[in-house]
């Protein structure tokens, strides 16, 4: 068993799973467009800036751990919200999904851990520690 910060991960699958999508040419994520952009005009001037990112989770949340396997395997730093799972209050803001894991993604939200990883793999910070 490979131990991460805050992470286990069995035989080495989620660093398979990065490389795998690392040789992917393309994602299609409709919902980080705005995270995107933001972060393509930082790195436009040579700056990779570190991105500011929440975790709204579960401790025992295996979709969560997903997420904060990848963030702990590229060393990005995040701040862990745990959601309390009978009364919610911490994601009351999403009025929609209502669901974890959701990330703040320099003040995008961003839903379900598939769709947060595939925009964390678009951010140069996370993308230059793979």
């Amino acid at each position: 068993m490979i131990r991460f910060p805050n992470t286990a991960i069995n035989n080495g699958m989620f660093v398979k799973y990065a490389r795998s999508l690392k040789n992917t040419s393309s994602f299609s994520i409709a919902a980080s467009s705005d995270v995107t952009t933001s972060i393509n005009n930082a790195d436009s001037k040579n700056n990779i800036t570190t991105p500011d990112i929440s975790l709204f989770q579960y401790t025992i949340c295996p979709f969560c751990n997903i997420n904060k396997a990848l963030l702990a395997y590229t060393n990005t730093p995040y701040t862990v919200i745990e959601v309390n799972p009978l009364t919610k209050d911490e994601i009351k803001f999403s009025e929609d999904y209502r669901k974890v894991p959701i990330a703040m993604i320099d003040g995008v939200q961003v839903n379900d851990s598939k769709t947060i990883n595939d925009t964390l793999l678009t951010i140069p910070f996370v993308l230059k520690n793979l």
